[in-house]
Parts: structure tokens; sequence; C-alpha cells
């Protein structure tokens, strides 16, 4: 059987809802998963409408995902090993009997999804097919840094509860165009899916939106220009941080889809810098080193984390 482990961003999504968005396999294959009891949460049969909670486990068995996988032209490629043994060799931030950190590169996804094959929580399935380390949270693709996977079910269900409860602690790295004004503050600006010109966007909704926070603090800024920026997500919505930046006046360099409308292409400049939570009694803080595009961008406008 898989396990999936329901985390903070998808609490109270419907069960259908969940597949849908975490499987890179038809929607009528999953409908049906879920309507013959063949998909579970929590040990028990669970009908497509139930509403999830974090911490619960979904189980589907790994002979439909295998065969629904060599329909949509799937397979594990000897470049795939590789690149996920390389991805474990240089990112590993952390590691004992119950969690794995590591540090993911831009451009990796987290998960699968349409027109996506090669990610984290596949690379962990290619490394450890018996017992694969879960994910308890999530980074957006183009999003850099800090990412914790749980070894064990147990530990899975209370990293996902200490994210809910705003017990982890999460600082981000990012460039943005312009300098806010006052230079430090809060945004407190409610959050809700739109589609807008045709693509799926988080906008800023105060009628209808989910409450939604970031603490922000300027670190170094060049002219009116650019601003390298600390960002300190305090709730856990999806796109947060840069619907939040685009909201603010300030987008981050490189996000195309939150305000960066430039001719020229950069990449997100948005990283997981530090994270800071309990384990086993003790505090752990850790940081990962900046993402290689981000570094030179630094270098070139003259900007230091002080």
């Amino acid at each position: 059987m898989l396990e999936f482990i329901v985390d903070v961003q998808d609490d109270g999504v419907r069960l259908d809802r969940f597949l849908n968005k975490h499987y890179p396999i038809p929607h009528a294959l999953l409908q049906r998963l879920s309507r013959h009891g063949k998909v579970r949460v929590d040990g028990k049969k669970a009908q497509p409408n139930l509403r999830l909670a974090v911490g619960q486990i979904i189980k589907v068995p790994e002979i439909e995902i295998r065969e629904e996988e060599k329909v949509s032209g799937f397979r594990v490629s000897e470049r795939m090993v590789l690149d996920a043994q390389k991805l474990l060799k240089h990112n590993i931030l952390f590691e004992d009997d119950e969690i794995l950190v590591l540090n993911k590169p831009a451009g990796l996804a987290v998960q699968g999804g349409t027109n996506t094959r090669e990610h984290v929580d596949g690379y962990m399935r290619i490394l450890f097919p018996e017992n694969t380390p879960k994910l308890v949270h999530r980074l957006d693709k183009e999003t850099s840094g800090i990412l914790i996977l749980a070894k064990t079910a147990i530990k899975a269900r209370e990293l996902s509860q200490e994210f809910k409860d705003k017990n982890i602690q999460k600082t981000y790295l990012a460039i943005v165009r312009g300098v806010p004004h006052p230079p430090e503050g809060t945004i407190s600006a409610p959050l809700s899916k739109e589609m807008v010109k045709g693509f799926e966007k988080i906008i800023v909704d105060p009628e209808d939106g989910l409450f939604a926070k970031t603490d922000f603090l300027v670190l170094d800024f060049i002219f009116k220009q650019m601003a390298l920026m600390q960002l300190m997500p305090l709730t856990g919505r999806t796109h947060q941080l840069r619907a939040h930046m685009e909201h603010l006046g300030t987008p981050i360099l490189g996000d195309d889809k939150y305000g960066e409308w430039t001719p020229e292409r950069h990449p997100l400049h948005l990283h997981a810098w530090k994270i800071e939570f309990s384990h086993k009694g003790k505090n752990i803080s850790l940081e990962a080193p900046i993402a290689s595009h981000f570094v030179g961008t630094m270098k070139e406008y003259g900007l230091n984390v002080k």
C-alpha cells in the first residue's frame, strides 16, 4: 500500500480533491478507486466527499498506481535513479531514524501532477520502496530550501499537527521588485483561489478569503529598485508569500504569476531559509544554503543578509 499523510495545506479538503491533486493519474480512476473502497483513510473505507483532517493517513493499493503509471507512460529510468541518489548525496540537512530534512533545489517539484514525472515524492519511492519517507508540508516547484519528510506514520502525524498548530517556525528569503514602506511589518490579508485570465491564482479576498498572515522585514535594498526580504508566514496558505508580496506592491523577482510581468526572465527568488521545531525533546534549528541563482542576484546588486 502507498501511504500519504494529510498536511496543513490540505486540512478540510475533500478526499476526491486530495486524490486529484496528488496523483498523476486520471480523474476517473481515482473516483472509481474511492467508490469501490480501495482508498482508505485511517484504515477505514472512505467516501469521495469525506473532509480530511491534518495527520490522517490515506492508503491506496500500490498495484493500482503502478498499472496506471504504465498507462500514462511513466517509467523509472536510470537517470531518475541517479538524480534521486544525487539529491540525497548533496542536499541532506539533517537525518535520524524519524525525519529527513532536505535542501530542495529550485525547479524540482515536491509531488507529481499533470506532466510532472520527476519529484521529491517519487525519488523517495525509488530510493526507499519498503518504507518511503512521507511529506508533511510542501514547497512550490520553483521555491528552493528546507523540506521536511517523516520516516514513520507516527512522526508524520505529529509534524503535520505541529504545522497546523503553528509550532514550527519557518523563515524565508525573497528578492522583490521595489522596496516596501515601511520596511518592517505584518500583512494580514485573507486569500482565496480564483480563475484569473484563464489560470488558477491565489488572490486577496477580504470577503470570502481564508485568514492569512505574514511578518516581513527588509534586510537590504538597492535604491527603490529591489529589496532582499525576510518573510515569516504565520499561516500556511497555498502561495501565501507570493500573493502577499504582490498585494504589498513588491512582487517576488521571477514570479510571472504574481505580478512580476517583465520582458526579462528570472528564476523565482524565494528560498525556504530557516526552520525551528521541537524533535525528541530538543529544539532543532536548521538553515539551508541559499540557491546559486539567488546568491548570484545578491552579488549582482550588492544585496547582503545582515
